[in-house]
């Protein structure tokens, strides 16, 4: 599988706009979220402990500058991700350090 893409300034701040409030909903149990990617979205839906879920989709389009996806299950990917963690790296890259 494979997944490329490329974004701008003002897509950073989005994607880091819609992670930094899903993140908090992680708890130390539970650290992982579950993402979803196609052709057409990115998908992420976490659960907390307390048993309150979220759910966000964003089209590729008005995300990515450019991306590509690739896999054997008809381009799609499906993986487990630590919002937290990848809240820390775009802040990193929004705030410039």
């Amino acid at each position: 599988m494979r997944f490329k893409a490329k974004l701008m300034n003002d897509q950073l701040a989005l994607l880091h706009a819609v992670i930094s409030p899903i993140s908090k909903l992680q708890d130390a149990n539970r650290r992982f979220a579950v993402l979803y990617l196609d052709k057409e979205y990115v998908r992420i839906s976490c659960k907390s402990e307390s048993g309150i879920t979220c759910f966000a989709e964003l089209s590729q389009k008005e995300l990515f500058v450019e991306h590509r996806i690739e896999s054997a299950a008809d381009n799609v990917i499906v993986c487990q991700v630590d919002l937290v963690s990848f809240k820390l790296a775009l802040q990193s890259v929004v705030g410039g350090g």
